[in-house]
């Protein structure tokens, strides 16, 4: 520049280009830069550049990068004598900042450069700002004032740029601190800080996502009550800058981006009592964008109707999600173009909800074409590419359940094949990399290792298919995952996950007993895994879980199975069955009253009666403490009729007369019992009539005197059930004064 001492102030536009193109490439741009009001009618930096790039071949790219800041550094340097700090603030800084907030794409009008100009600006953005730190003491209140703003707003697009790179939590501070320059400039009550409140808001939104996608091993309370920390950071700026925004119109288009991201932050906040405001605020947010842009097919309102189809989505409305992210899909197709992340993003959304609602045809042409630009984009070792490989897993799965076709088996093996190629790997690069310290290979590995066992759960879930059927598999792969869980301790640091797998492999040895009823081995390997199952749940604080309600469904599927079954060479494992739906369910429980008649009715089938009858009379006194005889009137019914079977086989011997009463007691009970529960015209009532006939007819034939007081109550029993004009009465009656004068005893009626 010293070599060419010509006054700028005299050059038109074109001129002006001309002289620049012959300057040395370092200073080029930077004459731009701090000159460009001097181009006419050309006020933008960005038409100067292009007019550049079509007069002379030179791109926007190329002529930043061949722009060193420090050269700006060193050119304020030489010339410190010659310039005031003032010179340097309005002559060279504040243009600089114009012209590289100029240069900054924009995400709506240019969004191929957004994504890939903003990450080569952010160099440029940064020592930019840190010159004008540097001088910002050594002003006056004026120039201090237009320096600490200028500052405040390269911060906000480096925030912005950092959010491109996914560096969230750079985001987070950069943005504190354009929210904190804009708080003392501008005022609480400013729209202008109410900007910044918003940007701050995305910021934490941006880094409480990465970690709920990042999240797979350290799946902790401590990491939910921080994911959860940002999402209520999200929420207290939103809430305020709405407040903000309130004051000057409800109106206006920044209200609504407001009321968008909100209204995301109750979704991801769970706040179901909030769950119609948060969609009302949606939907205002929409029809503010659609009238701003003259249309609802704008990118902008494509972002809202996203957040909508997830309101939509928690409040159950599933068809209308799903009609939502198909629009989003196709404003994300025309506005990105279909090989961009951001359309891939909206596949995926599309995918998952079509998932939920069991399309799963459709949902496999969405996360397939997802899948393929995520790999693109990303690279296959990136976790999103990754996490969709085992979303498509997961949706083959359900394609083979509905249409039993095993193309889907072999496409689902083949991505566990890649999936544990790519871990794989990077688990061996992670071991040879030499600049890891201990603890940083530690959690690279830990987490790879996370991975590797997510791909064997995967693969053990498709092999376990119940139109696959390949068990042995199945067990083989979550053993697999098992070990690495246990191997790297992830089985206390991550307790809930290692519950999972172990509740999948007891589902495969269900699956295992269910087709070999008959094998011992079978049955004990079941009952071994769960109780061990049952143990890791109780542990991890997981019984309200809806898999620990599964276990005790299952307890009780398997004993009855063997009830079913009368496999009476199970008797041991009826009895732990017993004992763990006790444990799971407590003593005075309806669930453990039925185990016990289960139980009793195994005993029965193995002539165990006197064990029936301790385990049935068990019941009966939890049915009658805690009150269930009127609640479950049927289930006290049947325990008693089955209590009243019990002693039918234990009063054979009338010798036993101990027994026979017992057993007439019972009857007189389970009767009325059972005609209310069921009616006259149950079968079961019906036989309990018979048993009193059948024990009638056994002590007339027996002669037993000692019995004639038995004789005399079901005489009135068959009274009261046939009435006195019966056949059944006359003949017990006739048998009763037979009976009564071998004992010489005087007739009853």
């Amino acid at each position: 520049m010293k070599s060419n001492k010509l006054s700028l102030e005299e050059k038109t536009g074109e001129k002006l280009i001309k002289f620049c193109i012959y300057l040395p490439p370092e200073p080029l741009v930077l004459v731009l830069f701090a000159h460009r009001e001097l181009f006419g009618s050309i006020n933008n930096l960005r038409d100067i550049l292009q007019k550049l790039q079509h007069s002379y071949g030179i791109t926007i790219n190329e002529a930043m990068g061949t722009f060193q800041i420090d050269n700006l550094q060193h050119y304020m340097s030489t010339q410190q004598n010659s310039l005031s700090n003032e010179e340097i603030l309005n002559s060279y800084l504040l243009p600089l900042k114009r012209a590289l907030i100029d240069l900054y794409p924009n995400k709506i009008k240019q969004p191929q450069e957004y994504y890939s100009l903003s990450k080569q600006l952010l160099t440029y953005m940064v020592s930019v700002v840190e010159h004008l730190k540097q001088l910002e003491d050594k002003l006056d209140s004026s120039n201090m004032r237009n320096c600490t703003l200028a500052r405040g707003q390269l911060l906000r697009k480096i925030a912005d740029a950092y959010n491109i790179a996914e560096e969230y939590e750079k985001q987070i501070s950069i943005a504190k601190e354009a929210m904190e320059i804009y708080q003392a400039t501008y005022g609480d009550s400013s729209l202008e800080y109410a900007t910044t409140l918003n940007d701050l808001a995305i910021a934490y939104h941006n880094l409480a996502k990465e970690k709920r996608e990042l999240a797979d091993l350290e799946v902790s309370v401590t990491l939910k009550n921080e994911i959860r920390g940002y999402d209520i950071q999200e929420m207290i700026l939103l809430e305020k800058s709405l407040k903000i925004e309130e004051l000057h119109s409800k109106f206006d288009i920044n209200y609504s981006v407001s009321l968008n991201n909100l209204g995301v932050a109750y979704i991801n906040l769970e706040m179901y009592e909030k769950l119609t405001e948060r969609t009302k605020m949606l939907e205002k947010a929409l029809l503010i964008q659609k009238v701003y842009y003259g249309s609802d097919t704008h990118i902008e309102c494509g972002t809202t109707k996203s957040n909508l189809a997830m309101a939509y989505g928690a409040a159950g409305k599933r068809k209308q999600e799903i009609q939502m992210l198909r629009e989003v899909v196709e404003i994300y197709r025309i506005h990105y173009t279909e090989n961009h992340k951001q359309y891939a993003f909206a596949l995926n959304n599309l995918a998952v909800s079509c998932y939920n609602d069991g399309n799963y045809t459709e949902a496999k042409m969405h996360s397939e074409k997802a899948a393929q630009i995520y790999k693109t984009h990303y690279g296959e070792e990136h976790p999103k590419y990754i996490n969709m490989l085992k979303c498509l897993m997961s949706t083959y799965n359900k394609l083979l359940d509905d249409y039993n076709d095993l193309n889907y088996l072999d496409s689902a093996k083949n991505i566990g094949k890649d999936l544990r190629r790519i871990i794989d790997g990077m688990i061996q690069k992670i071991l040879l990399d030499n600049r890891l310290t201990y603890e940083e290979r530690k959690i690279k590995n830990d987490k790879w290792l996370s991975e590797r066992a997510e791909v064997f759960k995967l693969l053990a879930m498709v092999h376990g298919n119940k139109n696959v059927g390949e068990y042995e598999k199945q067990e083989r792969y979550l053993r697999d995952a098992l070990s690495i869980y246990e191997t790297a301790g992830f089985d206390k640091r991550n307790l809930n996950g290692y519950a999972d797998i172990m509740y999948s492999l007891t589902c495969c040895y269900k699956s295992l007993h269910e087709r070999e009823r008959t094998d011992h081995g079978c049955a004990n390997n079941y009952l071994t895994q769960l109780k061990k199952t049952i143990s890791t749940y109780e542990k991890a604080h997981m019984k309200n879980d809806v898999n620990y309600q599964n276990l005790l469904i299952f307890s009780s599927n398997f004993l009855i199975g063997i009830c079913n079954d009368g496999i009476i060479e199970y008797m041991e494992i009826c009895q732990e069955l017993t004992d763990i739906i006790k444990q799971q369910c407590e003593e005075q429980s309806e669930q453990y009253a039925s185990s016990l008649k289960t139980f009793g009715s195994i005993c029965s089938k193995a002539g165990r009666y006197k064990q029936q009858e301790e385990l049935l009379l068990k019941a009966t006194t939890i049915y009658e403490t805690a009150g269930f005889d009127k609640r479950n009137l049927n289930g006290y019914a049947d325990i008693m009729y089955s209590l009243s079977d019990a002693y039918e086989y234990l009063s054979k011997d009338l010798k036993n007369i101990f027994y026979v009463e017992k057993y007439l007691v019972q009857l007189e009970k389970t009767l009325p019992i059972y005609l209310k529960a069921y009616g006259k015209e149950c079968q079961n009532y019906k036989n309990l009539l018979i048993m009193c006939n059948n024990l009638s007819i056994s002590i007339s034939n027996s002669r037993a005197t000692s019995c004639v007081h038995l004789k005399e109550r079901l005489v009135k029993i068959f009274q009261h059930e046939y009435g006195e004009q019966s056949t059944e009465f006359s003949n017990s009656l006739k048998e009763l004064k037979s009976l009564q004068g071998l004992s010489k005893l005087k007739p009853g009626f």
